[in-house]
């Protein structure tokens, strides 16, 4: 018997699968499984997945133009949601704006 997952559980898996590399400083992997579960996965879970890839573009692999690119993509899906509450896009756009002042100091 074979069983068979949504795009949603495929995405999902990524996402956690990226973690658990993160958790184990396979920086590598741990990006391609972000990436991987960027396309299948909910707003929230993307948005997330998008500050992870920042993160480790800025920190480990030192590559600020990716870090900048993954910050304008968080910063783009943060404005362009219609359905998460005004106040707390309003959070997570100066949490974000905050990495995209500190990447721009980095270049």
């Amino acid at each position: 018997m074979t069983s068979t997952f949504d795009a949603l559980e495929a995405g999902h898996a990524q996402y956690y699968l990226a973690l658990q590399h993160k958790k184990n400083k396979r920086y590598s992997e741990a990006i391609d499984s972000f990436v991987a579960s960027l396309h299948f996965v909910e707003a929230r879970t993307k948005l997330h997945a998008l500050e992870q890839l920042a993160i480790l573009y800025e920190h480990q692999m030192k590559d600020y133009e990716q870090a900048l690119y993954y910050t304008q993509e968080g910063i783009r899906l943060i404005q362009n949601n219609g359905q998460w509450r005004v106040e707390q896009k309003q959070k997570w756009e100066i949490s974000w704006e905050k990495r995209l002042h500190r990447l721009g100091n980095k270049k």
